[in-house]
């Protein structure tokens, strides 16, 4: 069900979301450029958003180290919670990648960041409760965010 629903449905959601924003632009200022424009950057920011609830709402961190039981319900909501991540969120953090605007996200997901760091492939850190970043890094895209814990600083 998490397949159908991750590959399937989810990436949907994006074109759905903007033919509803700009039938409603279009309808309210008539006008198709600004209307576009408009819809865009709303939907963008609505998905973000979305996948950020996602993520809150429906995994809350359990136990040491944030351990859960393999294949269990917790389990599955948390890929579930990647899965929404990667689908709402590539648009935006491809605009953001190599500033630090890009952390804002990242650190609402649950990633710790520290201050002036800079991803050049943020959508790597997707990990998020085992992701730490220490201040003015610069994370490039050639190595590996796969670890458990990265940290840097002076």
């Amino acid at each position: 069900m998490n397949d159908i629903v991750g590959i399937g449905l989810l990436p949907v959601t994006e074109v759905i979301a903007f033919a509803i924003v700009y039938s409603g632009f279009f309808l309210s200022f008539g006008n198709h450029v600004a209307s576009a424009l408009a819809a865009i950057v709303l939907v963008e920011v609505v998905l973000v958003l979305l996948a950020i609830l996602v993520k809150k709402f429906l995994w809350q961190p359990v136990g040491e180290d944030h351990s859960t039981p393999f294949w269990s319900w917790r389990h599955l909501t948390y890929y579930f919670a990647q899965d929404c991540f990667f689908a709402w969120c590539r648009r935006p953090l491809r605009v953001l990648t190599g500033t630090v605007l890009a952390n804002v996200i990242l650190r609402m997901m649950g990633c710790r960041i520290g201050k002036r760091t800079v991803l050049t492939a943020p959508l790597t850190a997707f990990d998020w409760n085992a992701m730490s970043f220490g201040d003015d890094c610069h994370f490039a895209a050639s190595c590996s965010s796969t670890a458990s814990r990265t940290c840097c600083s002076r």
